[in-house]
């Protein structure tokens, strides 16, 4: 009987805090876009952009792939996994100086706003990324076909995670240091270079391959890249580096989180 009735208090506590998660998506979506209908269509576009601006410079130079006989899917393959963690953990970073205009909401906690704006970013990626990969393979590049969805679809589920994890801790370093988001875009943008969005690692010296490879992000682009190449050599791939990366960060996040949140109450 007892756990009967535990089980019903955990399930409503859960159905609860997804509602608020929810309901702060909606909220972020007003909140962001409530000049225009337009300002929400052009920030959907704009990660499409952002790869069309680096596809009409590889364009212009005649760049030729580092694999594959498609230029703009062999980026693409590398933007996407790498524009959802930034954005993600990017637009997490401000969460907890948010939750202070929440206080007078005792259900709402720092947390459902780190989860409702990544579920955010995640979902308007997701979607932009999915439709132009559509577009691609009507346009006549049948590669952009997924040859394993499933392992697409795990790729960008590790991006999206990795972005949460990193966004939490932005969130808390974003807390004490305001100076924080600014630097993290730098960062961010430096990592383009060391992330093999525009090159294969395997195809590199040794000695700069075993460096590139601690960073996390060049794992989700080399986990999504083997999802539409059969034969893509990707030696250098670790899935459980990526994934117990981003498990330490939510777990150091989670913890001085709490940290936070106590010292804020007992203010």
């Amino acid at each position: 009987m007892t756990s009967a009735v535990l089980r019903r208090s955990l399930s409503s506590r859960i159905e609860l805090q997804l509602r608020i998660v929810a309901l702060l998506a909606l909220r972020e979506i007003r909140m962001k876009f409530h000049e225009s209908r337009l300002s929400y269509m052009l920030a959907v576009a704009e990660p499409a952009m952002q790869i069309a601006v680096i596809f009409f410079i590889f364009w212009a130079m005649d760049r030729q792939p580092d694999f594959g006989t498609s230029v703009f899917l062999f980026l693409i393959t590398g933007f996407i996994p790498y524009l959802l963690f930034t954005n993600i953990s990017s637009a997490c970073a401000g969460s907890i100086r948010a939750a202070r205009g929440f206080r007078h909401l005792p259900s709402v906690n720092p947390l459902d706003i780190v989860f409702a704006r990544g579920l955010l970013e995640f979902l308007t990626h997701a979607l932009v990324f999915f439709f132009v990969l559509v577009i691609m393979w009507i346009c006549g590049i049948p590669d952009a076909r997924a040859v394993y969805p499933d392992v697409a679809f795990a790729a960008v589920l590790a991006s999206g995670f990795l972005g949460i994890s990193v966004g939490l801790l932005n969130a808390v370093i974003a807390h004490f240091f305001l100076s924080w988001r600014v630097i993290y875009g730098v960062l961010t943008r430096s990592l383009l270079f060391i992330s093999a969005v525009f090159y294969v690692p395997d195809y590199i010296p040794q000695q700069a391959r075993v460096v590139i490879a601690w960073n996390p992000v060049l794992h989700a682009i080399e986990w999504f890249r083997t999802a539409f190449y059969m034969t893509y050599p990707a030696s250098v791939l670790d899935k459980g580096y990526l994934l117990t990366f981003s498990a330490v960060c939510l777990t150091i996040g989670l913890a001085a989180e709490r940290l936070i949140r106590a010292q804020d109450a007992a203010a």
